[in-house]
């Protein structure tokens, strides 16, 4: 019985030796496919971020953003809004992005210009009043901040979304600026990238900023 058991052993403990190689390497698979979509998030949300900056530097919105309040510069806005259309072709964290400014009281979009009202009603975050998106979005200054994942009314559709935020120029320190910057972000965009960790490896994905949020 000892003789037949030496065999029965060795064979048991290469089988557990295998399972230990096997579970190793699986982890740094695992480990290797975050590095990575970590890397692409992270140069993706760069390309955001490089888009504000680029924003920055157009003239015709610089022109603009001078502008006094009794102006109308309508082939400035038109001008402005067809430069900006090629910025979120290559960048699908860039298909949905405006620019507000604060002079005109006006919304630009790629496509369409809205009062604040009118583009409220269109596309709003859940449970955040006009008022209160006017104060923490439009009339705040913000540099390179991001409103964490929000529920978000985008014409009847409910999608979740995180929103960077930029105002313009880039040097702005006083409590309001000229111009803001706003990017909204479907969070599908972002989970398309760790799909295909989840979907192997299971389990699921946070992410947080340096504040934890």
């Amino acid at each position: 019985m000892v003789i037949l058991g030496i065999p029965s052993i060795g064979g048991y403990m290469s089988y557990l030796t295998s399972i230990s190689v096997t579970q190793s390497i699986s982890i740094e698979n695992g480990v290797t496919q975050l590095q990575k979509s970590q890397e692409i998030l992270e140069r993706r949300m760069a390309e955001v971020e490089g888009f504000t900056r680029q924003l920055a530097v157009n003239q015709e919105l610089n022109v603009l953003m001078n502008e006094s309040e009794n102006e109308t510069n309508v082939y400035g806005i038109w001008k402005t809004m067809r430069n900006v259309l090629t910025f979120g072709q290559t960048n699908d964290f860039l298909q949905n992005y405006y620019i507000y400014l604060a002079n005109y009281n006006l919304i630009l979009t790629p496509g369409s210009t809205y009062r604040p009202e009118h583009y409220y009603s269109n596309f709003n975050y859940k449970g955040l009043s006009l008022q209160d998106w006017r104060k923490e979005v439009l009339e705040t200054t913000h540099r390179s901040e991001i409103k964490p994942l929000s529920d978000f009314v985008s014409r009847g559709m409910q999608p979740s979304v995180i929103t960077y935020m930029q105002s313009l120029p880039l040097d702005s320190f006083n409590d309001s600026s000229p111009a803001v910057a706003v990017v909204i972000i479907d969070e599908k965009n972002i989970s398309s990238l760790l799909s295909d960790l989840t979907e192997r490896y299971g389990g699921w994905v946070h992410i947080s900023d340096a504040k934890g949020n």
